[in-house]
């Protein structure tokens, strides 16, 4: 055998060096580049369902806000109507209102064999009926001064019954200041 000459043996090495090298590198690319690929494919399939998950759980923490709301909401319909037997209740109220923003307050709760004396007894039959509801018409007489007064009657809208203002008349007077008549009604279980 012919002895090589050291060029010739380094160029020999040189391209078996680059042969190795493209083998290599064609395997290494082969491989992880479909690696890469699946990897890629995962990690959209990924943030896909990443976002679907952030919707819901906005969509959740919006439903959990919905559902209190409407939690309070049904407590307030519950205390819309209150049972016959509960007017004191609706009394004491009224007179808490009253203490608390310093008016003066005469109640009057009719007999309800007294709304018969009405003019309009058809319009009274249809309200009484209302749902299986009676209507209770009661009347206030307030005195005390102008802002306070304002602050009681947004008191009394305010309240979970189902309040219906008839009529509110103001007057001044000297020695007892402002006065109030009102005529409302709420309804009873």
């Amino acid at each position: 055998m012919k002895k090589s000459s050291p060029k010739q043996s380094l160029l020999i090495l040189i391209a078996v060096i680059l042969v190795l090298w493209a083998v290599v590198g064609f395997v290494v690319h082969r491989f992880l580049a479909s690696d890469i690929g699946r990897v890629a494919e995962e990690i959209q399939e990924k943030k896909t369902d990443l976002t679907q998950l952030d919707y819901n759980a906005r969509n959740i923490e919006y439903l959990e806000k919905d559902y209190q709301k409407l939690e309070k909401d049904g407590l307030r319909l519950e205390n819309a109507v209150f049972a016959s037997g509960e007017a004191i209740v609706f009394i004491e109220r009224l007179e808490a209102i009253a203490a608390e923003y310093n008016v003066a307050q005469t109640i009057e709760l009719p007999e309800a064999e007294t709304k018969k004396d009405k003019k309009n007894d058809k319009k009274d039959a249809e309200e009484s009926n209302l749902a299986g509801l009676k209507v209770l018409v009661y009347h206030l007489e307030l005195s005390g001064s102008f802002p306070d007064l304002v602050k009681y009657i947004q008191a009394l809208e305010d309240l979970d019954n189902y309040t219906n203002l008839n009529f509110i008349s103001l007057s001044l007077k000297e020695e007892a200041g402002v006065i109030a008549v009102i005529e409302a009604e709420v309804y009873v279980e």
